[in-house]
C-alpha cells in the first residue's frame, strides 16, 4: 500500500516538471511579429521600480533653551597679604611703649638677672627721656610772651604770698558788697556734728565781711544764742531743696532765687571761696569782679573754642532721661 502512495507521488511531480519547460521553450518560439502589440521601440523601458516611502515622521516641537543666568562678577577680591607690622625705631618713645610692659610682665614672672636688667634700664631710657623733655620745656617757656606761667603767678613764696594778700583783701570787699543784697541759709539737725564749728565761720564772717546769714533746724536742734540770733524752723522749704542733711548751705538771692554752696560742713576760707565761684556762675557778680578776686593774674591768650555740634542721638536721649531728675544749681526759685 506504502508503495503505491510513493509511486503516485513521484509520477505526479514529475508531470508538473514537464509542464513547465514546455511553456518556457513556446515562450521562446515567439518571434518578433508575434510580439507586435507591444509597439515599434527599440528599447522598452523596464517597469519603474518603487522606491520604499520614507516613514516621515514629525519631530516634537523643540523646547526653548533655558536662559542662561546673567554672568555675574565673580572676581574675587585681592587676596590680603599677611605683612608683619613694622616694629618701631629702637629706643623711641614708641618702642618704650610697646617693650616695657612687656619686660616687666618677663621679669615679674621670672625674675633672673637678665630680666631685671633688661626691664631697669628700658625704664631708665624712659626716665631719661623725659628728663630731657622737660628741661627743653623750661629752656623755650622761660620768658616767652604766652609760655611763661610767671606772668600769671610768681614762683618764688615771697611774691607769690604778695599777690595772695592783695586777693584777700578783694574777697573781702567783694564779699561785703554781695551780703548788702544776698544772705545765706544753713540747714542743721542733731547728726550735723560740724554744723556748730560751721556757725562759728559763719559768726566771723558777720563781723569781718557783713555775712548775713540764718539757720533752720530740721528736727528742732537750735543753736546756742551768741552765735546765731536768726534761728528757725522749718516750714517745707527744705523738702522743696531737696535737703534732708544738716550742713547744706545756699545763697537766697531775692526775691526768691536759693542756689547750693555746699551740702555737707565746711570750712570758713572754702566756704567764702564756694560763695564767690556760685556767685559768679549764676552772675550774680561779673566775671571780672571774680578775677580780682583769684591769687593769680588773668590768662594770656585765648583758648580756641569749638562750634558747638549737634549731639548724637545717644546724648539726646540721655538728656531726655537725666533732665527730668536734674537739679537746676543756677537757681532755684521757691514757690513759697
Amino acid at each position: 500500500m506504502r508503495s503505491r502512495l510513493f509511486s503516485a507521488t513521484v509520477a505526479c511531480t514529475a508531470l508538473a516538471t514537464m509542464t513547465s519547460a514546455v511553456t518556457a521553450q513556446q515562450a521562446d518560439r515567439l518571434g518578433y511579429y508575434d510580439k507586435s502589440r507591444e509597439g515599434w521601440f527599440w528599447y522598452q523601458d523596464p517597469p519603474e521600480k518603487k522606491e520604499p516611502e520614507e516613514d516621515i515622521t514629525v519631530p516634537p516641537p523643540l523646547m526653548p533653551a533655558p536662559e542662561e543666568p546673567e554672568a555675574q562678577d565673580t572676581e574675587m577680591p585681592p587676596a590680603t597679604v599677611a605683612t608683619t607690622p613694622q616694629m618701631p625705631a629702637v629706643g623711641s618713645v614708641e618702642f618704650l611703649r610697646e617693650a616695657m610692659p612687656k619686660a616687666l610682665d618677663i621679669a615679674t614672672d621670672n625674675p633672673t638677672r637678665e630680666n631685671v636688667e633688661r626691664y631697669l634700664i628700658l625704664q631708665k631710657m624712659a626716665i631719661d627721656k623725659s628728663e630731657m623733655f622737660s628741661e627743653m620745656s623750661k629752656m623755650v617757656s622761660t620768658g616767652h610772651p604766652l609760655l611763661d606761667e610767671g606772668r600769671r603767678r610768681p614762683k618764688q613764696d615771697t611774691f607769690a604770698k604778695k599777690l595772695e594778700e592783695e586777693a584777700e583783701v578783694k574777697k573781702r570787699e567783694v564779699l561785703s558788697e554781695f551780703f548788702k543784697r544776698n544772705a545765706l541759709i544753713m540747714f542743721l539737725d542733731n547728726r550735723c556734728s560740724g554744723c556748730a564749728m560751721m556757725a562759728e565761720n559763719f559768726y566771723r564772717m558777720q563781723q569781718t565781711h557783713g555775712l548775713v546769714w540764718q539757720s533752720i533746724s530740721l528736727d528742732g536742734t537750735l543753736l546756742p544764742d551768741n552765735l546765731s540770733s536768726n534761728q528757725s524752723f522749718n516750714a517745707g522749704i527744705a523738702e522743696r531743696l531737696g535737703v534732708d542733711a544738716g550742713g547744706a548751705v545756699f545763697i537766697a538771692s531775692p526775691p526768691s532765687t536759693y542756689i547750693p554752696v555746699t551740702w555737707n560742713p565746711t570750712g570758713g576760707a572754702e566756704i567764702a571761696d564756694r560763695i564767690l565761684l556760685v556767685a559768679a556762675r549764676s552772675g550774680l557778680i561779673t566775671d571780672e569782679v571774680f578775677r580780682q578776686t583769684q591769687a593769680i593774674n588773668p590768662m594770656i591768650g585765648s583758648a580756641p573754642t569749638v562750634k558747638e555740634q549737634e549731639l548724637p542721638p545717644i546724648l539726646q536721649a540721655a538728656d531726655q532721661f537725666i533732665k527730668p531728675e536734674a537739679i537746676t544749681i543756677n537757681g532755684m526759685e521757691n514757690n513759697q
